[in-house]
């Protein structure tokens, strides 16, 4: 940072003092605009990364989350992982389920917008997981029982 503000300043200097070099007039322009683009990216990453552990917490939280779901999901992430001979959290991880167990999706759509649940996974695993979800709502109607 330092050697930036010497060399700064040398530029400076030089463009004010008559110099008709248009290279170093460039080189100003060029060392400023880049150091006000590192500039605003360090002002505004804090902001981002408040942001995503926001989003962490709430998806780690067990907020919300209905513990029998919860339960059901993992016995049925389990079977999956078992027979694609994989460790479970390739399947899904607990954020995953825990989202789940939260949102209670219904819907392909629904389930794309839980933590974790992209289009590949939504392919494979969707039908099943949605199965579940539906399979204990419907022997559980009081469902969302709110994380026990």
């Amino acid at each position: 940072m330092l050697l930036q503000l010497l060399l700064l300043s040398l530029l400076t200097i030089g463009a004010c003092s008559g110099s008709t070099g248009s290279g170093i007039k460039i080189a100003r322009v060029l060392l400023l605009a880049k150091t006000a683009e590192r500039e605003v990216r360090r002002l505004l990453r804090p902001a981002a990364r408040q942001e995503k552990e926001q989003l962490s917490r709430q998806v780690d939280s067990w907020d919300g989350v209905d513990r029998g779901l919860f339960d059901k999901l993992r016995e049925l992430r389990r079977e999956h992982a078992t027979r694609q001979q994989v460790p479970a959290y390739v399947i899904f991880s607990d954020a995953s389920l825990r989202d789940m167990a939260r949102k209670q999706p219904s819907s392909p759509a629904e389930l794309l917008a839980v933590h974790g649940v992209g289009d590949k996974k939504l392919a494979d695993l969707g039908d099943d997981f949605l199965a579940c979800i539906r399979a204990f709502c419907e022997t559980e109607p009081d469902g969302a029982s709110g994380g026990n």
